[in-house]
């Protein structure tokens, strides 16, 4: 039977630490602080502004990707891939927004008084978005475990508003969103096992009223088999084009 569990503890043991003080001549360890959402009804940045477009609208971009198979994160022009897609936003009953990449669901956002549902189709499942939030605060901590018979994940994600820009590039009002990935898989197959692991970041800039217009997103991964182990990056870069309302 598959066995799905959501946690809000961290599954591969980030911790973050505060410095260390003194007690006397003797110094304290650090203190440990877990990430941890905060669900208020204000603060300096209203994400329901920012993450999704304020009208129903057609978002054009160009996905540039870049793929490095020495694990090394060299990345260069020859290894580039271009291509282009749009995602489509539409306003549902409620306070909801749909999101749509040819024409089949991605995500949903509802908005409610302190937080914001995100629907991720894909994977059938809701994660809870901080509605407002100030620089630095952590905006999601996505994380699960499913096992299922011989085969195992887990996965975590925690963002956080990292820096405003009054202005960027051709936007206004522009809010960047950091966050920090990492995911492992395994599998046994006739007693054998092969894992793998993958690690990076994720940097979205989103513009008021808009929704995402630039994000970086620079992973690696590493897939063992017994002592057979290889490492390859990949660096995907979406740049907002334009849009057209509908």
């Amino acid at each position: 039977m598959k066995k799905f569990l959501i946690t809000f503890g961290l599954v591969f043991g980030i911790l973050f630490f505060s410095t260390g003080c003194e007690d006397g001549d003797r110094t304290l360890p650090p203190v440990i602080e877990e990430p941890t959402l905060h669900f208020d009804r204000e603060g300096d940045y209203n994400l329901s502004e920012y993450l999704f477009p304020k009208s129903e609208q057609i978002n054009f971009y160009k996905l540039s990707e870049y793929i490095d198979s020495t694990g090394k994160r060299s990345y260069s022009d020859t290894d580039k891939n271009t291509s282009y897609y749009s995602l489509k936003y539409l306003k549902s009953k409620g306070n909801k927004t749909e999101e749509f990449q040819e024409d089949i669901l991605k995500r949903a956002f509802e908005v409610q008084v302190n937080k914001i549902q995100e629907f991720i189709s894909e994977e059938n499942r809701t994660v809870e978005i901080v509605k407002h939030a100030d620089i630095n605060d952590y905006l999601s901590i996505d994380e699960f475990t499913i096992e299922d018979g011989d085969k195992s994940r887990e996965f975590s994600m925690l963002c956080q508003a990292s820096k405003h820009f009054s202005s960027y590039e051709e936007h206004e009002d522009v809010l960047k969103v950091s966050c920090r990935i990492n995911e492992s898989r395994s599998l046994t197959f006739e007693g054998s096992e092969g894992k793998t692991s993958k690690s990076g970041t994720y940097d979205l800039w989103f513009a008021k009223e808009m929704g995402m217009v630039y994000s970086v997103k620079d992973m690696c991964t590493e897939t063992t088999f017994d002592t057979i182990s290889k490492k390859s990056c990949k660096k995907e870069i979406r740049k907002w084009l334009n849009d057209t309302t509908i």
